[in-house]
């Protein structure tokens, strides 16, 4: 176990992301990062998964130990979409209306912890769409079956 990772501060973290972890402005060509979405998904957490295990205590866990604290955070993450699409409460008479930007921002910490699993697993973007493509088949065939 790396404890030098703990005496690690805030403040060094943060002078670290400056130097390793620059910021990507959304209309800015990024030329190193793969045109296809999903691969640039994938690259993109991969900078930032690294950064965290080489600079904070995630870096001191095994994989199981990483793959349960992505899983609860993908859960935790789940229940704040949840929380944000109040209508799915079949007794609430009124609804309040749907803040649509924070649904994405919600995806979004959703592939960052679902990103990290595939990561901590050796699966890539294309991994990912064979299994989604496969499972996405297996769907389709169920309803022509009545399922």
């Amino acid at each position: 176990m790396d404890t030098w990772r703990k005496s690690v501060t805030s403040q060094d973290r943060m002078q670290l992301a400056k130097v390793h972890l620059p910021i990507r402005e959304k209309y800015e060509p990024m030329t190193d990062v793969p045109n296809d979405s999903l691969e640039a998904i994938f690259f993109l957490q991969s900078e930032l998964r690294e950064f965290f295990l080489k600079y904070t205590p995630l870096g001191d866990m095994n994989q199981h130990e990483r793959t349960g604290y992505y899983c609860l955070s993908l859960i935790t993450e789940a229940c704040e979409l949840l929380e944000n699409v109040r209508g799915w409460k079949p007794h609430q008479s009124n609804p309040p209306p749907v803040d649509k930007e924070n649904i994405k921002e919600e995806i979004a910490d959703m592939f960052h912890f679902l990103v990290n699993i595939c990561e901590e697993w050796g699966l890539n973007a294309e991994d990912v769409y064979e299994e989604y493509f496969k499972k996405n088949n297996e769907n389709r065939r169920r309803q022509h079956n009545g399922y």
